[in-house]
């Protein structure tokens, strides 16, 4: 039984709710979400951190928090490679601060910075099959708060549990994963089949119109309105070759260019072809590069087509007026400076933003929420980019605008 002064609120009823919960749920987030707000309660707690190991470092990062401020936990990382993981690794039990003073001092500046400002007093280890998988940390704003035995014990039983539970939710995430790609692959190969058909029955009249037209542009003085409107068809006509071209393009494999390009150049490219759209909207650009200067590997017309399409989603998502805030520079691992360095560039807007359900799809072919639009820009930047193990993402919400990030490799 808890000792004397515990502050154990647990109960069996408390620990079946939050053990219930573990076999129920399968989303990773919500079953951290949950995770949380038991602990909370069985063990009175204010202060909850769990940290799962970063994907793309050798570390743990911040996954799912209550009572800390956002901005606290800007920056806040475990090395998988520093004495507070190691122990935990080596030990897998719970490890209080308050009792082991001595291995508490020993532990990297870093990490001794990072718990003695998050007021953290136990940690306990998330572990599936003997590899650290994340980590729980326990504080609370009431300096009289602590654990004792009994309830470290009842924690350590509960983070094996979690660990396993959370490993489950993972591997069920990335099996639904693969099935939707598989589902985008098979839809996008129908699609690229009907679409070769459409574009061969319409390739045929679009040259017979582009050349008549050509033929009778000759007919007109400059400056005349028939020429005027004369070029305009054109243009629409060499439009709709794109269209087809594009929709011939889904579903072939393209092999990747490998120039080296200074991805900025391109973006200031992308930026000059927006630039008369831009004004006539008044719509402000901020731009922030970190350098002058961030080499890739790629295609530069395939990353202009990137770039141009998410600039003018921007634009249409704004109307009349507006910020679009453009910001680059290289993102590295906070654990090993030198690892996985990758240039990220964020473009962001103030525009209407998109609904949650409709975030979840702005990947998938054919879905738009454009009364005119085709479905395909953003699916076929998003294709591009995985040509050069890039990656894109969107944050946004409603009245708020939305931001894009992409990472690409950075050529060193």
């Amino acid at each position: 039984m808890p000792g004397e002064g515990s502050r154990l609120h647990a109960d069996s009823g408390g620990v079946q709710e939050l053990a219930r919960s573990l076999t129920r749920v399968v989303d990773p987030d919500a079953l951290l979400r949950s995770v949380g707000e038991g602990l909370r309660k069985l063990f009175g707690t204010d202060l909850i951190l769990m940290l799962l190991a970063d994907p793309q470092g050798p570390g743990f990062t911040p996954w799912h928090s209550i009572g800390f401020d956002p901005e606290a936990l800007r920056g806040v990382g475990f090395s998988s490679r520093g004495r507070m993981a190691g122990w935990l690794s080596a030990n897998q039990q719970c490890l209080s601060l308050a009792e082991r003073l001595q291995l508490a001092e020993q532990l990297d500046p870093v990490d001794r910075e990072i718990v003695g400002r998050l007021k953290v007093q136990v940690c306990a280890p998330l572990v599936s099959l003997d590899r650290l998988i994340g980590m729980i940390l326990l504080g609370a704003s009431d300096p009289a708060w602590a654990l004792d035995r009994d309830e470290l014990e009842l924690l350590a039983m509960l983070a094996s549990q979690v660990a396993l539970a959370l490993e489950h939710a993972m591997l069920h995430a990335q099996r639904k994963e693969r099935l939707h790609r598989l589902y985008l692959a098979e839809r996008l190969a129908t699609a690229g089949q009907l679409a070769a058909a459409v574009a061969h029955e319409i390739r045929n009249p679009l040259a017979v119109i582009s050349t008549t037209v050509e033929y009778l542009v000759q007919d007109f003085p400059e400056g005349d309105a028939k020429r005027v409107l004369a070029q305009q068809l054109l243009s629409e006509v060499s439009r709709i070759k794109q269209t087809t071209e594009a929709l011939t393009s889904l579903g072939r494999e393209r092999e990747p260019q490998r120039t080296e390009l200074n991805i900025l150049e391109i973006l200031d490219q992308a930026l000059i072809l927006i630039e008369v759209q831009r004004q006539q909207q008044h719509v402000e650009v901020v731009k922030s590069y970190g350098q002058t200067c961030l080499t890739v590997l790629g295609g530069s017309n395939e990353f202009r087509q990137v770039f141009l399409n998410l600039l003018l989603n921007s634009l249409q998502a704004m109307g009349n007026g507006g910020k679009l805030s453009i910001r680059a520079g290289v993102r590295a691992s906070p654990y090993d400076p030198e690892a996985d360095r990758r240039v990220r560039i964020e473009i962001a807007d103030t525009g209407c933003g998109l609904r949650r359900e409709d975030l979840e799809r702005v990947f998938d072919p054919f879905f738009t929420t454009k009364p005119q639009g085709t479905g395909l820009g953003l699916f076929i930047c998003q294709s591009i980019l995985a040509r050069y193990d890039g990656e894109i993402r969107l944050d946004s919400a409603v009245r708020r605008g939305t931001t894009v990030r992409i990472d690409l490799p950075l050529l060193t």
